[in-house]
């Protein structure tokens, strides 16, 4: 039989479990926390991630974006520009305006 994942991906957190043998099992992070931060940083040579980027928010802010859950499923970020101005740092427009 094969294992089964779940993952909840909210505002603020991720948490993933895994289902294998009828035991439902939460996936611990690389700090061994149950759920890791919705947050996502870039430097020149990294993509940090979770509580990585969380660490770093204070000297990365301009490369550092909370909540891009909020992006998934748009079609045009043209029309929402001002709302992720207001929302997300410069770096996410540069990385959506390349893709």
């Amino acid at each position: 039989m094969s294992g089964v994942i779940g993952i909840d991906l909210g505002t603020a957190d991720a948490i993933v479990a895994s289902v294998g043998k009828g035991v439902v099992d939460i996936v611990r992070n690389e700090v061994s926390e149950r759920k890791t931060p919705c947050v996502v940083g870039f430097t020149d040579k990294n993509r940090l991630i979770g509580e990585a980027a969380m660490t770093s928010i204070k000297s990365n802010y301009k490369n550092t974006c909370r909540n891009p859950k909020q992006l998934l499923g748009r079609t045009s970020i043209d029309q929402d520009e001002e709302l992720i101005k207001e929302k997300f740092f410069q770096v996410l427009l540069d990385i959506v305006y390349h893709i």
